[in-house]
């Protein structure tokens, strides 16, 4: 996925997910990690304070989630078919 306004980094790898920082293509500004949030079962976003977002950025930070829940999704099938 290319986003305009959005940059992702991979911080951190577990055995079944993966963090990701959230940065500001503008000023490259850490604005949260996206990881996987056990309790709703999917990969969600937790955001530093005091951070302003546009629809824009919502929208392209909501198709990066989403695409990383597919991803997620895809590798358990492939998992449990082992």
């Amino acid at each position: 996925m290319e986003s305009k306004h959005l940059t992702w980094l991979l911080k951190n790898i577990k055995p079944k997910t993966a963090e990701y920082e959230i940065r500001s293509k503008h000023d490259l500004s850490i604005l949260g990690i996206v990881k996987w949030y056990p309790s709703w079962r999917q990969y969600c976003f937790f955001p530093e304070l005091n951070c302003v977002w546009s629809k824009d950025c919502l929208y392209d930070l909501q198709a990066l989630i989403f695409e990383f829940n597919i991803e997620h999704k895809k590798r358990k099938r492939e998992n449990d078919a082992l």
